[in-house]
C-alpha cells in the first residue's frame, strides 16, 4: 500500500500481543432502538393512560396479552351497557353492544 494512502486512512501495523483483559471495557457507541420491530399504537377516541404494563423498552409483548389500561370518558356510556348486556346472556345483544365499543 501505498505510504501516502496508509497515512490517509490511518492504517497502524503492530504486533498480537496475548494478554488478559480487565473486567470493565469502557467505550463510546450510539445506542438506537430497532424501527422495524416498533409498533404504533392508536384508539379511535381521545382517553388518558391509567396503567401501562410494559417496564422498559425492549420488553417483548406476547400476543393477547394487555399493553396499557385506557379511561375514555366517550365510551363510559356503551362501556356501561355493554356490561349490563353482558350480565343477561343473550349473545345476539352482547355482539351488537360489542360492535358499537
Amino acid at each position: 500500500i501505498d505510504p501516502t494512502l496508509q497515512q490517509n486512512l490511518a492504517i497502524r501495523y503492530g504486533t498480537v500481543e496475548q494478554a488478559v483483559i480487565g473486567n470493565a471495557i469502557f467505550t463510546n457507541g450510539i445506542l438506537q432502538a430497532n424501527e422495524r420491530q416498533t409498533a404504533i399504537l392508536q384508539t379511535r377516541a381521545s382517553g388518558f393512560v391509567q396503567r401501562v404494563y410494559g417496564h422498559a423498552v425492549g420488553d417483548m409483548v406476547t400476543q393477547g396479552s394487555p399493553i396499557a389500561d385506557i379511561s375514555i370518558p366517550e365510551w363510559t356510556g356503551e362501556q356501561t351497557e355493554f356490561l349490563a348486556v353482558l350480565r343477561t346472556g343473550d349473545r345476539s345483544l352482547i355482539q351488537a353492544s360489542r360492535q358499537r365499543l
